[in-house]
C-alpha cells in the first residue's frame, strides 16, 4: 500500500497465474466496451437487465470449486478452451444472497453434462444449477452474462411497497391478543390476495422496470465526425435491453417519450422488432426516407441515448 493505493507485485501476480490462480474482473462492462455490447446483445435476445464478469486463466490447474449462480447465464468463450461440468439442480429458483457458498450444501460427485467450450462457444447455464469450470493448458477466458429478469418476490417486494399501503387491513397494528391477531392476518392476506390479482398490476411493474432502466451511453464520435460511413452492413441496436412501452400516442425508449407517429418512433420500432438490423435493411423498411434523412435521424437517435450505432453483433443461432 502506497499513498493509499494497492499496488500489485508482478511477480507474484505471474506465479499465481502460473500456479493455477484465475484473473477475476467483476462487472467488466462498465470498462471494456466489447464486454459491455455483448452483454447487451444477450439482454435484449432476453429482454432483461445483464451484467457480465471476465475469468482468464493460464494453467490447467486453474479451475475451481463446484457452486451455484442465483441467476441465469450464459457463458462465451473468447479465447482459448475450457470444460464445464454441471451436476444438476441444487436449489430450485434462488434468490441473490441463496448461493452455494453460504447455504454450503453438497455437489453431487456424478455430472450429467461435460462439455468442452472452444473459442466463440456460448453455454446456457440455468440459476441454482452445480457447475464447475475446468482450464485447458493454453491461456483461457471466458465472459459470463448473468440475466436478471423480475422475479415473483421482486413483484410482491414492489407492491407491499407501491400498493400496499394504501389497503387499509395491511396497514394493522400487530396485538397481542392471537385470535384477534389471527383474525386481522386472515383479512390482510386476502386483502393482498385481490391486490395481487389486479389484471393491470403486473403491466404496471413491468412498464415500471422498464422505464427504471438507465444503460450507459456508448460515443459514436467517428460518426458524428464523418470520419465514419454509415454502410449498409452498419448494425443498430437500441441503448436498452428492455422493449419499448407503447401507449396510444406515446412510444417509451430507455425513458425518452416519442409522439407514436413519429418518423423517429417509426424507426425505433423496426429496430425493436428486428435485433442487430442493418442500416441498408432498415432503409428497405423506411422507403420514405432519403439516404441523408435516415443518417440524420439515426444520429440524432444516437445523441439521444436512444440507439447504439455499430458495436458487437450477437444473433441468436
Amino acid at each position: 500500500m502506497a499513498d493509499g493505493r494497492l499496488l500489485l507485485v508482478k511477480e507474484r501476480v505471474y506465479t499465481l497465474l502460473r500456479d493455477g490462480a484465475c484473473l477475476l474482473l467483476p462487472e467488466v462492462e462498465r470498462s471494456l466496451l466489447e464486454a459491455r455490447q455483448l452483454a447487451a446483445a444477450i439482454g435484449r435476445r432476453h429482454g432483461q437487465p445483464t451484467r457480465a464478469s471476465a475469468c482468464l486463466s493460464f494453467s490447467a490447474k486453474a479451475g475451481g470449486e463446484a457452486r451455484w449462480l442465483t441467476e441465469d447465464a450464459e457463458i462465451i468463450q473468447l479465447i482459448g478452451r475450457s470444460r464445464w461440468l454441471l451436476y444438476g439442480c441444487g436449489i430450485d429458483d434462488p434468490l441473490p444472497g441463496q448461493d452455494s457458498a453460504g447455504l454450503a450444501p453438497v455437489c453431487p460427485c456424478v455430472p450429467v453434462f461435460d462439455v468442452w467450450l472452444e473459442a466463440g462457444d456460448v453455454l446456457a447455464l440455468p440459476r441454482g444449477w452445480w457447475h464447475r469450470r475446468i482450464a485447458d493448458e493454453l491461456p483461457s477466458a471466458h465472459l459470463e452474462v448473468l440475466i436478471e429478469p423480475p422475479t415473483l418476490h421482486d413483484f410482491l417486494a414492489w407492491v407491499l411497497a407501491r400498493h400496499a399501503p394504501a389497503r387499509v387491513p395491511l396497514r394493522r397494528r400487530l396485538v397481542d391478543d392471537a385470535a384477534a391477531q389471527a383474525a386481522a392476518l386472515g383479512t390482510a392476506v386476502e386483502a393482498l390476495r385481490e391486490l395481487l390479482l389486479e389484471p393491470a398490476l403486473l403491466a404496471d411493474f413491468r412498464r415500471a422496470r422498464a422505464l427504471a432502466e438507465r444503460p450507459s451511453p456508448e460515443f459514436e464520435l467517428a460518426w458524428l465526425a464523418g470520419q465514419q460511413a454509415l454502410g449498409a452492413e452498419t448494425p443498430l441496436r437500441l441503448a436498452t435491453a428492455q422493449a419499448p412501452v407503447r401507449s396510444a400516442d406515446t412510444l417509451r425508449v430507455n425513458g425518452c417519450a416519442l409522439a407514436a407517429d413519429s418518423p423517429a418512433a417509426g424507426l425505433l420500432r423496426e429496430i425493436a422488432e428486428q435485433p442487430s438490423i442493418t442500416v441498408g435493411a432498415l432503409a428497405q423498411r423506411q422507403p420514405a426516407l432519403t439516404p441523408e434523412a435516415l443518417h440524420d435521424a439515426l444520429l440524432d437517435l444516437s445523441a439521444h441515448g436512444l440507439l447504439v450505432i455499430g458495436g458487437a453483433r450477437f444473433d441468436a443461432g
